[in-house]
């Protein structure tokens, strides 16, 4: 009921995970994940909110031959409550990709729509769909199918199951873009 709010999350972690042609389970490379964002979102009307912010996400592989990445989003999204309990959107998200090698930056753009909130009464969460495009600044671009989803559903009181579903552009630690 709150006429707006703001998130702010932080996070580091380090992970120790199988090289791709580790010759034993043993073999592990360090891989480093920093992410931040600050959203916002406030009511503009009786029925319609906005919410946008920004994001960053920095992977790095110290002391290995792999490829950190950079990336940097500004989202922007304007839900229209149908219910008291279910808002319908429609969204934009800018993102800036940075290869550690510098060979392979891109851009990207993900224009959306999609519903959040109880869509019955033990099914809740947001579901986006769109198209999504990448742009290299070399040259050329890819585009697909965007799809972002989470969704809880709330079986008994003792369980609940949560289903996430992405369908987006990424940087693998060779530096490659990927879906």
């Amino acid at each position: 009921g709150a006429n707006s709010r703001l998130t702010v999350r932080a996070g580091y972690h380090e992970y120790g995970q199988n090289a791709p042609n580790a010759v034993s389970r043993n073999q592990t490379v360090r891989h480093n994940q920093t992410e931040g964002a600050l959203t916002g979102e406030i009511g503009v009307g009786g029925r319609t909110r906005v919410s946008g912010g920004a994001s960053y996400d920095r992977a790095s592989y110290p002391n290995t031959a792999f490829i950190g990445s950079k990336a940097i989003q500004i989202p922007l999204d304007i839900y229209y409550a149908v219910s008291p309990k279910l808002d319908l959107s429609v969204g934009y998200r800018y993102r800036v990709n940075r290869i550690d090698d510098g060979l392979r930056d891109s851009k990207d753009h993900f224009i959306n729509i999609g519903a959040r909130g109880e869509f019955t009464p033990k099914l809740n969460g947001q579901v986006r769909v769109g198209w999504t495009e990448r742009r290299f600044d070399n040259g050329g671009n890819d585009s697909q199918l965007g799809v972002g989803a989470d969704l809880v559903w709330f079986y008994s009181p003792k369980t609940t199951y949560r289903l996430t579903v992405s369908n987006d552009f990424s940087n693998s630690a060779i530096g490659v873009s990927q879906t």
